[in-house]
């Protein structure tokens, strides 16, 4: 909720630092879960960087509380980017008011950038909380979008995932596009999360009613069963902070 850096909760020491903020502190306005980071756009090029985290090998889940002011071209929720390929690049897609995942993946030639969009769903619309999803099965080698609460498109990949080829992960803002014209979010992100594993449909369904009341994912109570939790971070932009079980990072 201040300053010039965002703290993670899972106590795995992931700080992000921010980048391009004035005074190097950052701009925390009121959010879907009490408060949210604002990032200012092409004008402003302001994103989050965690120097690494926690790669997918085989399977990912990425869920967020995102606010457009506009819809810069390429803008950034969250991205693990060399400018050519990477663990994910998840943002809107191009010009248009979607969002996609773009990720390499192994092929005989070496790899692969797989990529697909929410566009069975109506547009991301400005000056509107919207709960964002994405899920990666290696299992069932599908990846599903999700957005406010409802399936909103897929598509097939090998299952796995390419080395990621930087150690970084960028919220808000991808500074590796050579385009000064692209990458970067226009309005708010709240209560971000990323796990190496794939979450389930009712885990999904959890955090968009959790937020919907204006409860951060870290305060869901884990199954005792589920070891991902424990064994694997996530990272997410909150403005409380809440500390049941571990493997959520909160940002704030």
């Amino acid at each position: 909720t201040s300053g010039g850096v965002a703290h993670e909760a899972s106590e795995q020491g992931l700080d992000g630092s921010l980048v391009n903020f004035p005074g190097d502190q950052g701009n925390w306005v009121g959010g879907k879960i009490g408060g949210s980071l604002q990032f200012g756009g092409l004008a402003a090029q302001q994103y989050v960087r965690v120097p690494d985290f926690a790669k997918p090998t085989t399977s990912l889940s990425l869920s967020a509380w995102v606010w457009a002011d506009s819809m810069p071209q390429w803008a950034t929720i969250a991205a693990n980017w060399n400018g050519l390929y990477g663990a994910l690049n998840y943002g809107l897609f191009g010009s248009d008011p979607y969002l996609s995942l773009y990720f390499a993946e192994p092929n005989p030639q070496g790899i692969n950038v797989a990529n697909g969009s929410d566009d069975l769903v109506p547009p991301i619309s400005l000056g509107q909380w919207h709960h964002v999803a994405v899920i990666a099965n290696g299992s069932s080698h599908e990846v599903r979008f999700w957005r406010d609460g409802q399936n909103a498109g897929w598509f097939f990949y090998s299952g796995s995932f390419y080395p990621a080829p930087v150690p970084q992960l960028n919220i808000g803002g991808e500074p590796t596009y050579d385009n000064p014209n692209q990458g970067y979010w226009d309005g708010k992100i709240d209560d971000l999360a990323l796990w190496t594993r794939a979450l389930s449909s009712q885990e999904i369904d959890a955090i968009y009613n959790a937020g919907l009341k204006g409860k951060s994912l870290i305060s869901l109570v884990p199954e005792p069963t589920t070891l991902a939790y424990t064994a694997v971070g996530c990272l997410v932009l909150i403005a409380e902070r809440f500390r049941r079980g571990r493997g959520c990072s909160s940002f704030h």
